[in-house]
């Protein structure tokens, strides 16, 4: 693999490189604070029905590192009903 990507001229990552990207020995407190710092929308909480989404007007943050203008522009996390 390593020699087709030079043959293609794409840059290999090194072993910390490959780590940095995929995040490899990074520990968060909780699944919340996980899916937040890798961009996805919180969990449901207890008793809620459906599945959280985003709602963006302008660029999408993680969930919970929402600037105060961000906050004031519409960024919004939400709840979508599973069937009809």
């Amino acid at each position: 693999m390593v020699r087709i990507a030079r043959e293609l001229h794409r840059e290999v990552a090194t072993g910390e490189e490959a780590k940095r990207i995929y995040q490899i020995a990074t520990y968060w407190k909780d699944a919340n604070e996980a899916l937040a710092k890798l961009g996805w929308p919180p969990n449901r909480r207890p008793g809620q029905r459906g599945f959280p989404i985003r709602i963006c007007a302008g660029g999408c943050r993680a969930a919970g590192q929402r600037s105060t203008k961000e906050q004031n522009s519409g960024v919004t996390t939400t709840q979508a009903k599973v069937g009809s």
